[in-house]
């Protein structure tokens, strides 16, 4: 019984850090994705203009969404850092 639960938490584990690391490349992927179309200006504009976004409100959005993300990834890779230091320093 003992094995499966462990075997079981490894799978979550695995399963969470899978998606994180799917969130991470999203971010990056929306990034390049708002720095393109802020970098297009008044052209971008005329390409991308839905009732009242333009293609820099769009820009801007998708840029504010990456930053949330970057924060919620950051915290991630912090929590893990202090585990592991913590892991570390109980070792010794």
């Amino acid at each position: 019984m003992q094995v499966n639960i462990v075997t079981c938490a490894k799978c979550m584990c695995m399963f969470f850090n899978a998606v994180l690391h799917v969130i991470q490349k999203f971010k990056t992927f929306i990034q390049m994705f708002s720095i393109a179309i802020l970098l297009t200006g008044e052209t971008g504009n005329k390409i991308i203009n839905f009732e009242d976004y333009n293609a820099q409100t769009i820009g801007i959005i998708l840029l504010w969404l990456s930053a949330f993300l970057t924060l919620y990834t950051g915290y991630d890779y912090v929590r893990k850092g202090i585990e592991h230091v913590i892991s570390e320093d109980e070792k010794n």
